[in-house]
């Protein structure tokens, strides 16, 4: 890699992969391109235009659980997409997305405002395995108007 950085450093920085918070962080800091690619890839929108990014961003409540989310994505048409890399294998993992959907929701329109002021928004986990066993590479869970 390089002389400068000593082996035991290198074999560190060689272990890293998107599951790791840190080099997940420096991976995605201030390229909105790179997630731009991967949610055009994941939901198959080739014209898909991000214009916003953030990074680890935390969603404090007095009462409600806080969350953390690993990435939060803005298209030129205000919808969100936030993209969660796991490692854990939670059975949970599909309420788990239903909460970070209603933090975003609850973000979004302020007392007085109209519900269909919501943007459309997207979560979406990259797990490290099947967590639905089904031995599918992607899943979808909608939650629409019927």
């Amino acid at each position: 890699m390089n002389n400068l950085i000593p082996e035991e450093f290198q074999k560190i920085i060689r272990s890293y992969t998107l599951f790791d918070d840190v080099y997940m962080n420096i991976f995605f800091k201030d390229e909105p391109e790179i997630i731009q690619f991967v949610l055009r890839l994941i939901l198959d929108k080739p014209d898909l235009i991000v214009e916003s990014v953030h990074i680890q961003d935390v969603m404090t409540d007095l009462v409600a659980k806080t969350s953390r989310l690993d990435i939060l994505a803005k298209d030129k048409h205000d919808k969100q997409y936030n993209i969660e890399f796991q490692v854990e294998l939670n059975p949970n993992l599909v309420k788990r997305g239903r909460y970070y959907l209603s933090q975003l929701d609850m973000q979004c329109i302020h007392r007085g405002e109209d519900y269909d002021q919501l943007p459309d928004t997207y979560v979406i986990f990259i797990c490290r395995g099947d967590v639905i066993k089904r031995e599918e590479p992607i899943y979808r869970f909608t939650m629409k108007d019927q």
